[in-house]
Formats: C-alpha cells, structure tokens, sequence
C-alpha cells in the first residue's frame, strides 16, 4: 500500500478538527461568538475535509476489520481501550489549557487583543468542564494518533510477541538524522522502533498543522489580534498536541 493510500478519510477529519477547533475555542469564549454559529462553521471545515475523502482512500490496516483480526487490531479496535485514550487525550489538552487559562494567558490576551469582548471563558474555565467540552479533541487525538500507534501490522511493538520486526546493528557511518538523534537519545540501540516512528510523526504534524493553522487564521482573520498574540496563542495548542503525543508514547509503552 503507498503511503498515500495510508491516508484515510478518518485521520484527516481528527487532523482537521484538532487544527480548527482552536480558533472557533477563541472566538466562542473571548468574542462572544454564538456557540452554534462556531460549531457549525467548525463542522463545515471539518466536513469538506473528512466526506471528500471518505470516498477516495481506502482504510489502513489499523482501521480493517478482517474476519481474523491481528493482536495488534485487537487493541486498536477494542472501544474500552479506545474510549479510555480518548478520555486521556481530552484530559491532557483540558489540563495544559486550563493551566494557561488560570495563569498567563488572560493578561496575554488582553494585551495582544484589541478586539477581546469577553474574559468569562478564562474565569469560569476547570478542569471537568474542559474536558467535556474536548471530548471531540480526544476522540480525534486517539483516531489521529493512538489507532495509528497501535494497529498497524508493521509496528507491532510488544504488543504482539509472535511478531519480531527486523533489527539491525545501529551504523553511524549510514544512519539518518533521525536514527541518530533516536539512538542518542535513548530510543534503544536500533533507533526508533516502528510504532515510535509512527507516533513520533504523526504528533509533529498535529502540532504543525495546529501551530500553523491557528496562527494564520487568527492574525488574518480576527480584528485587533496581534502576531505576537497569534503565536502565544496557537503556542498553547502546540503544547498540548506535544504533551498528548507523549503521553500516547506512555500509553502504548514507547
């Protein structure tokens, strides 16, 4: 299967919805922006993502359902363990964003923008009510970044003994960068393993696409929003898409 093919319709909904929600997050508790007005333009960009796509990939094989399933399909498609990553990804961005809202950020977005009509999403924010309202987050983060991490047939990791990928002594003279940095940092002595790999990837395009969409559309779009306010503020969900990609490295022993 080309690698283009490993694209499917479901990771590009979970990667459009943790790039957008974002700034429809901004809009809803600091410019009064109707909830159902956010929602269904989020709902727009989300959908012409996903539907498109829906008809022209075809599923990766930690999305299959063969008659014979793979241990490593097993997990990935068990919706107790399903359910409970998606809890864990919601937790993780309800917590990093709760930290900022109950710190420095309310100050920051004062001062980076003029146009902020309302500070009540910063003061009424907690933990639980974040959470409930990042269920879609952690829904899209376990699609986009655990399934992936888990089920694919060329990365069993330990979660399927019978399986036993081929190692090969590390070779400095012809490793990548990557295999490099991966050995020096500790990622055993061949490198990354293939679920690492997988993992590692996919958490740095959910944190350049959310980083990178956020900014330009809220420096372009929203009225009296400073660059410096745009970068802070997409920052915010950079880290949380960084700590959740961590966190899923925990989760499935990596």
């Amino acid at each position: 299967m080309s690698a283009a093919n490993e694209i499917l319709d479901k990771d590009l909904t979970s990667l459009a919805c943790l790039a957008n929600l974002p700034y429809y997050f901004l809009l809803v508790n600091f410019y009064e922006i109707h909830l159902f007005t956010a929602a269904l333009a989020f709902l727009i960009d989300v959908s012409t993502i996903g539907i498109p796509f829906f008809f022209t990939r075809r599923n990766i094989h930690a999305h299959d359902a063969p008659f014979v399933k793979t241990p490593n399909q097993e997990v990935a498609q068990d919706a107790s363990v399903w359910y409970l990553q998606a809890l864990f990804g919601a937790t993780v961005y309800a917590v990093v964003v709760y930290a900022s809202l109950t710190s420095w950020l309310p100050v920051y977005i004062v001062t980076h923008f003029d146009g902020v009509r309302s500070m009540r999403g910063a003061h009424d924010a907690s933990v639980p009510a974040l959470i409930a309202v990042f269920v879609p987050v952690g829904l899209a983060v376990a699609q986009f970044l655990f399934t992936p991490a888990i089920g694919s047939r060329g990365n069993p990791g330990i979660t399927d003994p019978a399986l036993k990928p081929e190692t090969a002594r590390f070779d400095a003279e012809r490793a990548t960068f990557g295999q490099t940095l991966a050995w020096n940092l500790g990622f055993g002595k061949d490198g990354f393993t293939k679920r690492a790999e997988v993992l590692a990837k996919r958490s740095a395009v959910l944190i350049v696409s959310s980083v990178v969409n956020t900014f330009f559309r809220t420096v372009m779009t929203i009225d009296g929003s400073e660059v410096t306010g745009a970068l802070g503020w997409a920052g915010v969900w950079g880290l949380a898409a960084a700590v959740t990609g961590l966190g899923f490295a925990w989760t499935v022993n990596e």
